[in-house]
């Protein structure tokens, strides 16, 4: 937390000029090359420490490096969204290209993940971005065909990708889904033992509610509702039961800060001001509700140094 307040103070006080900025968001994107990089070699050589035995074989889901194949996708997803907002913009249609075949690179291997959450998150904020960014419709309405028509190739051609996403059709498919999580009927369903666990956490944070149980005491909360010390898999449930409704508080307050920020930095043509800023905040707050994505180095990397970048609104009118 240290490390991301500095780059809070710190950042805001590199950025003199508009090419400033434009130097920080390419660093962002070449930040992605060399985890991407070994996530391909990873799949030409068959090797990676995560792997699922789907129909009769070995899959290998890529990690990049990263410790966990979800993490990477997170990364690079966010990587994604700000190449994605560089092909809307260049006019420059060499580097309109060249952005497109990284982008397409991204999206790849966020696939070759298998991770759920970051593929319907990406391709959701992306469809935002299309909606509200592009003023041809036709073109965003082309885009956003392809995006879920290549979604719905994906899922009738690959195993593991049918298996991965087959919890979240059961969600909308049975009527009783709801109450079979709550009553543990489901445990095998990895996002059922996900609401049991975020219901019954919050059912005892009445015992502190001010002031919660604790920074890092989650898997001790966990161990009381599932029987299994785990991370809370999702940040807005992990906030308010270790810090309480007066830690949370704090938190919403940041995040209306980085929502106001925006705005105002918006109306005030701020040289400073990044437009993908408030998509990149979008994905993250619509993947917190399902994995604490801000609390991964990388990520929290990336994601801080967007808002410090931003939150020069005290400087700047």
């Amino acid at each position: 937390m240290l490390f991301y307040f500095c780059l809070i103070l710190i950042i805001p006080d590199l950025i003199k000029e508009k090419s400033d900025m434009k130097i920080i968001i390419n660093l962002l994107i070449l930040s992605a090359v060399i985890p991407m990089c070994y996530g391909a070699f990873q799949l030409i050589a068959h090797q990676s420490p995560i792997t699922a035995w789907i129909g009769g074989r070995t899959v290998i889901r890529i990690t990049g490096g990263f410790t966990h194949s979800n993490h990477f996708a997170y990364f690079i997803s966010l990587v994604g969204i700000i190449v994605f907002g560089k092909i809307i913009t260049e006019k420059n249609k060499y580097m309109k290209l060249l952005y497109a075949t990284f982008f397409g690179l991204i999206l790849y291997e966020v696939v070759l993940t298998y991770s759920r959450t970051a593929l319907m998150m990406l391709i959701l904020t992306i469809v935002v971005m299309l909606v509200s960014r592009t003023k041809n419709k036709l073109t965003a309405i082309l885009v956003i065909s392809v995006l879920i028509g290549s979604l719905i190739f994906l899922f009738q051609k690959s195993e593991l990708v049918q298996e991965r996403f087959q919890d979240v059709f059961n969600i909308f498919s049975n009527i009783n889904y709801l109450n079979n999580a709550l009553n543990g009927d489901a445990d095998t369903d990895s996002f059922a033992w996900r609401i049991n666990l975020w219901i019954g956490s919050l059912l005892l944070l009445s015992d502190s509610l001010l002031f919660g149980f604790g920074l890092q005491n989650f898997v001790n909360i966990s161990n009381k509702v599932i029987s299994i010390s785990i991370d809370a898999h999702n940040n807005y449930v992990k906030i308010l039961v270790e810090t309480g409704v007066i830690g949370f508080s704090s938190f919403m307050l940041v995040v209306y800060q980085m929502v106001k920020n925006q705005f105002i930095n918006k109306k005030n043509n701020s040289f400073f001001y990044y437009k993908e800023a408030s998509f990149l905040y979008l994905y993250i707050f619509l993947v917190s509700f399902i994995d604490p994505v801000i609390n991964h180095t990388a990520i929290g990397f990336l994601f801080w140094t967007v808002y410090a970048s931003q939150s020069r609104i005290s400087f700047n009118k």
